[in-house]
Parts: structure tokens; C-alpha cells; sequence
């Protein structure tokens, strides 16, 4: 039996999807279905036979054999991204260099696994990491100059805190990624409340957005700076837990409070 190859293969999820399928559900729409749809069809005129994808429920996979083609797959992947930002959708993903085989229903893959691992522990937020392990590879040896110098010029990849990650932003879409974000946050906003996790990943991307070289000073951020606590804050709290149900624990905590007295 031949040897299994190696390819570059990117993971990459829709974040929130449980709960746009019981948005979905709940009004009786298709509207998640469609925005996925929407999003997919950045895949249209997509080389199947050179960059080959499948999407199952809110994960896309996403294969390149062509080792020489990074820098082209890392554009399909930014490209990717756009696309589901654009139906206010954050996506999450790690992009890897592992051995993978498919053959109809057969799938053995030490690269998805890996980059399942990466995008569960270490993408954290809405953003598509490199494995370090590329960037290593094409820094020894003749493949330096024409690989990695490659990736360093296309401006695809960011780093941050020794984490590397797809850069979706250019001079030319800045105020476009800025857009689709604030879209997003804003759709989000009642439901990110007292939510550190969720919040968080909206703050990153923010930061990501204002940190970068083609921001524009004249837009504000969208996303409300920390204060300090006065009245209309705390009426906000107030509203936000009025239909607070205690759970059965609370309640039998207060029936204990009460015999205690």
C-alpha cells in the first residue's frame, strides 16, 4: 500500500451555529440556510481538482496537495472568510501540513485532526490560524527565499503574540471588514451581555480591525469603550436580569436561608 501524502488542509467553523439553526427553527425561516448558501458560493469557480472542499454542517474543510500553492490556498481561505463575514458571519479555523487521505468514504487524516486540536485550543477567536510548522518549514534551506518570501509579501499572514492567522484586511476593504463586523456586534449585542466568551471574540476582531495599518482615523469604533458605573449602567443590568428563573439550587439555597432564619 502507498504511502499517505501530505497536504495543506484548513478547518474552519461557523461560529454561533447551534444557535442560528434555533433562530431558524423558532421563526420558521430559512434565513441561516441561506446566508450559508450565500457564503458558499465563493467555491464556484474554485479548481476543484486542485483545491478541493466539502462543507458538513458548520465545518468546511478545505484540501491543497500542491505544496507549492500556498500562498494561492491561504487566498482561497481569506477569501473564504470574507465571504460568511459578509452574511454576518464570524468563522473560526486553523490551516495545517499534514499527512491526508480520502478515498470515497474513506478519510484518514492526521491533518484534520491536527487542525481540529489547533482550532479548538488555539484560534480562541474569530480567525483562521497558520500552524506554526508552515512557517518553519520555509524558513530552512533553498525553500526560504521563494516560499516564506512569498507569504511575507502577499501580506496574507498576521502575526500576534507568536500566533499566526489570516489576514483578511486590505487597503481596499478595510471600511468593508469594519462594516461586516459591526453588523455582526450589533445582531449579537443583546445576547452578549453578562457573555465574557462571546464578547471577547468580538472585541478581538475589533482590535484586530482598528490595529491595522489601513484603519481610518474618522471611523469610531463600534463597540462601547469600558466606564465607570453610574445609574443608566446599572439600570441596563437591572433590565438585562428582570426575567432571571433562579435554578432549582438557588431555590433550594433560599429555602435553606429561610429555615436558617
Amino acid at each position: 500500500m502507498s504511502a499517505v501524502s501530505y497536504s495543506y488542509v484548513a478547518l474552519i467553523d461557523v461560529l454561533g451555529y447551534k444557535d442560528k439553526i434555533n433562530q431558524d427553527r423558532l421563526s420558521g425561516s430559512l434565513d441561516f440556510r441561506d446566508a450559508l448558501m450565500k457564503a458558499l458560493e465563493v467555491f464556484s469557480d474554485v479548481n476543484e481538482a486542485d483545491y478541493s472542499h466539502e462543507a458538513i454542517s458548520d465545518t468546511i474543510i478545505m484540501r491543497c496537495a500542491k505544496r507549492e500553492n500556498i500562498v494561492e490556498f491561504i487566498q482561497l481561505v481569506r477569501a473564504v472568510q470574507i465571504a460568511f463575514l459578509s452574511q454576518k458571519l464570524f468563522t473560526r479555523g486553523a490551516i495545517v501540513y499534514q499527512q491526508h487521505f480520502q478515498s470515497g468514504k474513506v478519510t484518514y487524516s492526521l491533518a484534520l485532526a491536527q487542525a481540529y486540536e489547533l482550532e479548538q485550543k488555539k484560534s480562541i477567536y474569530p480567525r483562521v490560524i497558520l500552524d506554526r510548522n508552515i512557517i518553519e518549514m520555509f524558513n530552512s534551506g533553498e525553500r526560504k527565499s521563494n516560499y516564506l518570501d512569498g507569504i511575507i509579501k502577499s501580506k496574507l499572514v498576521s502575526e500576534w503574540n507568536g500566533t499566526y492567522f489570516v489576514n483578511v484586511i486590505t487597503k481596499k476593504n478595510w471600511k468593508k471588514i469594519r462594516e461586516y463586523a459591526a453588523a455582526i456586534y450589533r445582531e449579537d449585542k443583546a445576547k452578549l451581555l453578562d457573555n465574557e466568551s462571546a464578547f471577547a471574540k468580538h472585541v478581538w476582531f475589533e482590535n484586530m480591525i482598528f490595529s491595522s495599518q489601513y484603519a481610518d482615523p474618522s471611523l469610531a469604533r463600534y463597540i462601547p469603550s469600558p466606564k465607570l458605573l453610574d445609574s443608566e449602567s446599572i439600570a441596563v443590568d437591572v433590565k438585562s436580569t428582570a426575567n432571571f428563573k433562579a435554578t432549582p439550587s438557588a431555590r433550594s439555597d433560599r429555602k435553606g436561608e429561610g429555615r436558617r432564619r
